[in-house]
């Protein structure tokens, strides 16, 4: 039997009840239950009881959605997209859970060859600091662990090169070839990763160019440029990844069905020279060839 753990959101304005259950159906949601929000009541009324007066919906409701395996913050974010002002509590049989504390347990300290990624409050000497928001990019997930393999190969293939990092999400790739000392940029279409990436260079003392400057719009090749998106945009970027390219260009983000098209939008640079396979997901790697 599946262990359910409950998403609680008390004190729902009747308003955004139907867009908030919609929210958490979404999220994963197994089912969705409501309710008369903690101090409310529904009025209720027979059909003989003439003499009642009619009878009202609270003016606020508490939801209770059930999951299987959630990913708390996921949830809180999809609730808060549509409450700004919403609160989620969590329970399984009952029992109140602590969940940002389970889920500070579980993002632990990930090494990939010399570079290690770790939160905040978990981070030995010398770790590249991320606190997990709104970019993409902790390296809990298999595409960031492979363009990070494929690109430290590529920084120690052009010691010293320049660096740009192609939807840059949180900054962990740009950041990561930062701290081996190499100059570098980053883009990304979301204004709010790029803060994200600029609080963790902050925070790390490292220094990094990170705009949302179009790709189109860039005009300074880089020695490697590392683009870790999903294959149809690396396909549509095919033309401007090359022109950006001096020395390695790094692609993660790739699906396993997806990456024939990517071949093929590279085509012009030959067979890659380097493939990684984790799962699903491949990286590919090509060395620019000779003009």
């Amino acid at each position: 039997m599946e262990d359910w753990i409950a998403a609680i959101v008390d004190g729902v304005p009747r308003a955004r009840v139907d867009r908030l259950s919609s929210a958490l159906w979404d999220a994963g949601a197994a089912g969705v239950q409501e309710e008369p929000a903690t101090g409310h009541a529904w009025t209720l009324r027979q059909p003989w009881e003439a003499d009642l007066p009619t009878p009202s919906d609270p003016d606020a409701l508490k939801l209770t959605a059930w999951f299987d395996g959630p990913d708390p913050h996921a949830v809180s974010h999809a609730v808060q997209a549509v409450w700004p002002d919403a609160v989620v509590g969590w329970s399984r049989d009952g029992a109140d859970v602590d969940w940002d504390a389970a889920w500070r347990d579980s993002i632990v300290p990930i090494t990939v060859g010399p570079i290690t990624l770790a939160p905040p409050w978990n981070a030995p000497p010398g770790a590249l600091v991320l606190t997990p928001g709104v970019g993409f990019g902790t390296g809990r997930h298999e595409t960031t662990r492979q363009a990070l393999q494929l690109l430290l190969d590529a920084l120690a293939r052009h010691p010293g090169g320049t660096v740009l990092d192609i939807g840059t999400g949180s900054g962990v790739l740009a950041l990561a070839a930062a701290q081996r000392g190499h100059a570098v940029a980053g883009v990304d279409v979301e204004a709010g990763a790029i803060d994200e990436a600029r609080q963790h260079a902050a925070h790390n003392g490292l220094r990094a160019d990170f705009s949302t400057t179009p790709v189109h719009a860039l005009t300074e090749p880089a020695d490697v440029v590392v683009a870790n998106v999903h294959a149809e945009a690396l396909v549509a970027m095919a033309a401007d990844l090359q022109r950006l390219t001096r020395g390695t260009l790094v692609l993660a983000g790739i699906v396993d069905d997806r990456e024939a098209a990517v071949h093929a939008a590279y085509r012009s640079w030959g067979p890659p020279s380097d493939r990684r396979v984790d799962g699903e997901w491949v990286a590919l790697a090509w060395i620019r060839p000779p003009a």
